[in-house]
């Protein structure tokens, strides 16, 4: 999915200290979607970048244009309830490390209390 340098802090670090954290898209309103087949294509006109994200970054960017959410409220919105206990949690660590990947993007922030 990521296709630049991400920033210093550890995947590791991160999903120790952000489990109860809120994100948030703080440019969600001028972001521009592109579809190309299987990929979506996102301008941040702020920032004048372009990033090549999938429809699983692409369904967690649309849930938070609705308002923060933290990692609960994110995995709730996208588990399919038929998952096994390892299902749900290969879940959990696939959207910490995607959060993890955008927030290294610039593209979500944390809301701080």
């Amino acid at each position: 999915m990521v296709e630049e340098p991400l920033k210093s802090t550890s995947l590791a670090h991160f999903a120790e200290t952000q489990l109860e954290s809120q994100w948030y898209l703080p440019d969600g309103e001028s972001l521009q979607w592109r579809r190309v087949g299987e990929q979506w294509f996102l301008y941040n006109p702020l920032s004048s970048t372009t990033h090549a994200l999938h429809e699983g970054a692409r369904e967690v960017m649309t849930l938070l244009q609705g308002g923060p959410m933290d990692l609960a409220a994110l995995q709730s919105a996208l588990l399919d309830e038929s998952l096994d206990a390892l299902e749900r949690e290969a879940l959990q660590q696939g959207l910490i490390r995607l959060l993890w990947e955008l927030d290294n993007l610039g593209l979500i922030a944390m809301v701080h209390p």
